[in-house]
């Protein structure tokens, strides 16, 4: 964690950082969620028509993220696969995080 090369922009490695941080906390308090059966918010946001959408949602975000810093730092296009739908989502979101970190 936390291994990122020295960038130009101090700036742009904090945000990295950051978002690393705060995206391994998430998956911890959306299992406990899951396992409690926390019931979300009625709203019209799609984002929160279940646990899975939420969790499909800030996962895609976090990838959405990554390519944006990678497009603005002038970096190559980071690859990172799609996010997994919603049928497999919780048993492939600690996989893909990883993958999305990386």
């Amino acid at each position: 964690m936390n291994q990122f090369p020295d960038y130009k922009y101090g700036t742009g490695q904090s945000y990295l950082i950051f978002h690393e941080e705060n995206m391994r906390a998430f998956l911890p308090v959306w299992r406990k969620a899951k396992v409690a059966n926390i019931t979300l918010p009625e709203t019209t946001h799609t984002a929160y028509d279940s646990l899975e959408h939420l969790l499909s949602h800030v996962l895609r975000s976090a990838r959405y993220y990554m390519v944006w810093i990678c497009e603005n730092l002038e970096l190559p296009d980071p690859q990172i696969k799609e996010t997994p739908t919603l049928d497999v989502i919780e048993i492939q979101a600690e996989d893909y995080m990883e993958d999305l970190l990386e």
